[in-house]
């Protein structure tokens, strides 16, 4: 499986746990899946596509890895239950709004030499703290 149409997950409010097969190379199917709460995304997605997890009220955990050069627009919007976010110096385009209606988001982490690079583009997220950290992390822990 290498791509799974735009709504085919969409409000599948029964679904907690996804794991993403190696083979995929974009994620955008997940918008409103309420009852997901983890997921595992493989190392060989270089993109995270718009809306993908929009509306997943219920994500606390999400792994992101060094592969995953985009992000899209909104694509976690209202997700409701991230509180920290730990971005890769792999990421280089980050769409509007991706954390927008994100409430309980209060720290993101990146790395060092990519802190102004992640401020000017997440100028949606207000009263964030900004960590660094020499040698961050390549997952997203919420």
């Amino acid at each position: 499986v290498r791509k799974i149409g735009g709504y085919a997950f969409d409000g599948c409010s029964n679904l907690t746990h996804i794991e993403i097969p190696d083979s995929m190379t974009s994620i955008y199917c997940f918008k409103g899946c309420t009852g997901l709460t983890h997921i595992e995304i493989p190392n060989s997605v270089p993109r995270i596509g718009d809306k993908a997890f929009g509306g997943c009220t219920g994500l606390t955990h999400i792994e992101i890895p060094n592969s995953v050069r985009e992000i899209g627009d909104f694509a976690f919007f209202d997700c409701q239950s991230l509180t920290t976010i730990t971005l890769p110096s792999s990421v280089i385009e980050i769409g509007s709004d991706i954390f927008g209606g994100c409430t309980s988001l209060k720290t993101v982490i990146v790395p060092e030499n990519r802190k102004d690079f992640f401020k000017e583009f997440l100028p949606e997220v207000k009263c964030l703290t900004f960590s660094t950290a020499p040698q961050c992390s390549d997952r997203i822990f919420g």
